[in-house]
């Protein structure tokens, strides 16, 4: 960011692609959580409503790629874009959704506490990526907004 200060002269405000990029961060700071805890807690085979989470994740990360790739050309393919950041929304949803349902889960059955915990914590942090890949969505969303 610092060499962007005196480098680039770009068609977007610095604090907008300063925004962006520390969004982009939190995505990876918080995929990079998950696989940290999943290691130091050796919770062994994952659940299925872990893979089901991270197949919300993947799916997401994959619409944000997808509309960041487009920033460069966001003036002829705003309509593309603009499924994006739906994607994203409804991903988000589904995330949001299907974490409440997993850790419900994990009450209801009575899981060991010590599970619970560590199953808790990975699923709100897969969650949370899910939810900084719509923190992307809605920048992009106020960059084009604010250059169309």
């Amino acid at each position: 960011v610092g060499k962007l200060n005196v480098t680039f002269i770009t068609p977007l405000d610095q604090e907008d692609i300063h925004s962006l990029a520390s969004a982009i961060d939190d995505i990876v700071d918080y995929i990079d959580a998950t696989v940290e805890r999943l290691m130091l807690y050796k919770v062994g085979k994952p659940t299925e409503d872990f893979a089901q989470l991270a197949r919300i994740l993947h799916r997401a990360v994959e619409e944000t790629q997808k509309a960041v790739g487009q920033l460069g050309v966001f003036k002829k393919n705003q309509n593309t874009m603009k499924q994006c950041w739906i994607e994203i929304n409804r991903l988000e949803n589904e995330g949001d959704s299907t974490s409440r349902a997993a850790i419900a889960k994990l009450f209801s059955e009575g899981c060991d506490a010590v599970e619970v915990i560590k199953w808790k914590e990975i699923y709100e942090h897969v969650e949370t990526a899910i939810d900084k890949c719509e923190d992307v969505a809605n920048i992009l969303e106020q960059i084009v907004l604010k250059h169309a």
